[in-house]
């Protein structure tokens, strides 16, 4: 299972508590009449391997990936029966790196994004770069 791991004072404030949380990246594949739409890529399968080197230092100190090569959305899909060519149509939610860092995987699907959220992701604010 792909998980980040995160300073717990990050996501849970004025609790007291030290350490860090769990949390799961998710990906959701939705059959639709028109063809299959997968929501969100997850990280690029590249992160199992080597997340400090794909993803550069700084976004891997911030959150530490626990993944292995399996836990890709493509070897995902694989497990029930899907081809990342079968997927005709990807949502991204946004564009962190762990939310569409497999977009390569679909070179053949259509993409839909806010277009604010693609302006955020090609020019983020300095405060917000590390995400994307």
């Amino acid at each position: 299972m792909r998980l980040l791991r995160f300073p717990k004072q990050i996501y849970i404030a004025g609790d007291g508590t030290s350490g860090m949380i769990s949390i799961a990246i998710g990906m959701f594949l939705i059959e639709h009449p028109e063809g299959l739409v997968l929501v969100d890529t997850g990280c690029a399968p590249q992160c199992a391997v080597d997340p400090a080197g794909y993803w550069n230092l700084e976004p891997s100190e911030w959150g530490k990936l626990d993944m292995k090569p399996e836990d890709a959305v493509d070897r995902q899909l694989l497990r029930i029966g899907i081809a990342a060519a079968d997927v005709g149509h990807v949502v991204l939610t946004h564009m962190h790196l762990d939310h569409a860092g497999g977009m390569s995987l679909f070179p053949d699907a259509t993409f839909y994004i806010q277009h604010e959220e693609l302006l955020a992701a090609m020019w983020p604010e300095p405060r917000f770069s590390t995400g994307y």
